[in-house]
């Protein structure tokens, strides 16, 4: 059940800061949610832990990551636009909820014409990315 609580406890640091909430808050108020992400997550893959772990172990390996912070070097606003869609998409499958919340905003904001002003957000896909990888990490 490893990887149930590594998916949990993305879902976790996600619920204490959106609503924030202590850990002991947590206790209280974010159990229930935590548990329906993870089952959200594994009945995307019917039920099959094994598929979860395989798939949020991947994730360390995917390129996705890399290509937005590329064309942010390069400052290609409709690669900027396809990769951060791309980390939407991958991050909403795997209940990554803050992530996708990022990417989404991201996406948003350069359709919107507001190039220049998605930067910023781009920082924070990038902070809420490394919170990720560390706790699938874990997994080892």
């Amino acid at each position: 059940m490893k990887i149930k609580k590594i998916v949990s406890g993305i879902a976790c640091m996600v619920t204490l800061a959106a609503c924030n909430l202590d850990y002991h808050e947590y206790a209280n108020y974010g159990k229930d949610y935590i548990d329906e992400s993870y089952e959200n997550v594994s009945s995307r893959m019917m039920g099959n832990q094994k598929l979860v772990e395989k798939f949020v172990r991947k994730f360390l390996d995917d390129p996705t990551y890399e290509q937005i912070k590329e064309a942010v070097d390069k400052m290609d606003y409709d690669e900027i636009l396809r990769t951060t869609h791309t980390m939407k998409g991958i991050a909403s499958n795997l209940e990554f909820t803050h992530l996708q919340q990022k990417s989404a905003k991201a996406v948003d904001m350069i359709r919107a014409g507001q190039r220049e002003e998605v930067l910023p957000v781009i920082g924070e896909i990038e902070k809420e990315y490394q919170k990720v990888i560390e706790q699938i990490q874990k997994l080892d």
